[in-house]
């Protein structure tokens, strides 16, 4: 198994060579036949190849080639990219891992160059590691089914190597979504209609609308996760989809002013062996008494008394767990 987490989006850029240049760290021969590593999300560009090396021809014709560079845990492994004929400097952004499940990669590369200088390309791949040779496979271009790439959960499918990649997007109809899904049987995009059975009276400005990640459940079964609201799940393998819709608790007091501001700060969640786990982190703070600030002073300057002061002192911070299985009707700390 494969552990990554998703990285955020950023604006396309020339990249200082030495950010795509991976670490020096010694790969263990073992370590490639583990059960589990831990995955760096980021990809470097560098031509490193060994026995996991797989290679693709892009759309623009140029050929990819994508290294598995394993460490023993707590070691981080990484993936590296190599395109001959193609600069470090004509990748806008470092190539990165949207999701992995077991012995496959979802890998999103960013190419800027030539007629592609100005918005740039963005291309997507598969990887297959495990026994036997690697694979790369370039994938039809989700747009205009997926608007963000993160929005994507993979799924194996059969024991032959098969898999769907799925993207739940939210339609004009509350707790009603379009399920788009590329199968690599058929290696095309297909979409299905998927509904939530929701009470009457559960508003729909509490609908979770904004996915900061795709979690697998087991099974079939994927998880689009909003950090602030909630998490929609949906078995992706089945011939009628039901979206059924877990609540998150509700955010500690002092972060409950952040709602603006990117989730990954004070929240995360994962999901292992089908128990769902929910990490907070509130920065612990307390009221600074002015008064008291004065009291032990002989002398106090004007340009005291003009500085702005805070009105609360950060003091730490706290953190509190919370686990359910996805059966239960209630969360525990």
């Amino acid at each position: 198994m494969i552990s990554s987490s998703p990285a955020s989006p950023v604006s396309i850029f020339k990249l200082f060579s030495a950010s795509c240049r991976p670490p020096p760290l010694p790969c263990s021969p073992d370590a490639a036949t583990a059960d589990w590593v831990l995955l760096e999300p980021l990809a470097y560009v560098a031509d490193r190849t060994n026995a996991t090396t797989a290679e693709a021809i892009s759309r623009t014709g140029y050929t990819i080639q994508a290294t598995f560079c394993a460490a023993d845990p707590p070691g981080v492994s990484c993936v590296c990219i190599h395109c001959p004929g193609i600069e470090e400097a004509d990748f806008p952004e470092r190539p990165r891992i949207i999701c992995s499940h077991k012995d496959l990669l979802l890998l999103w590369l960013t190419f800027k160059f030539g007629p592609y200088d100005e918005e740039g390309l963005r291309e997507y791949f598969v990887y297959k590691a495990g026994t036997g040779r690697p694979s790369l496979h370039l994938l039809p271009d989700p747009l205009p089914f997926v608007a963000r790439a993160w929005e994507v959960g993979l799924v194996p499918h059969g024991d032959d190597g098969h898999f769907l990649l799925a993207a739940l997007c939210l339609t004009q109809t509350p707790w009603v979504y379009d399920l788009h899904l590329f199968s690599s049987t058929t290696w095309a995009w297909s979409t299905k209609v998927a509904s939530a059975d929701m009470p009457d009276k559960v508003n729909s400005r509490t609908q979770p609308d904004v996915i900061h990640k795709v979690i697998s459940l087991g099974g079939g079964t994927l998880g689009w996760v909003d950090l602030w609201r909630g998490i929609l799940l949906c078995n992706v393998l089945d011939e009628v989809p039901v979206v059924q819709v877990i609540r998150l608790p509700m955010l500690m007091p002092g972060n409950k002013g952040g709602l603006r501001v990117c989730p990954w700060n004070v929240r995360d969640i994962a999901c292992s062996d089908g128990l769902i786990k929910l990490v907070e982190v509130e920065t612990y703070e307390r009221p600074v008494d002015e008064l008291a600030y004065h009291d032990d002073m002989l002398v106090v300057y004007d340009s005291d008394l003009l500085a702005e002061r805070p009105v609360r002192d950060n003091v730490g911070w706290k953190i509190i767990t919370w686990y359910r299985m996805t059966s239960w009707n209630y969360w525990r700390k």
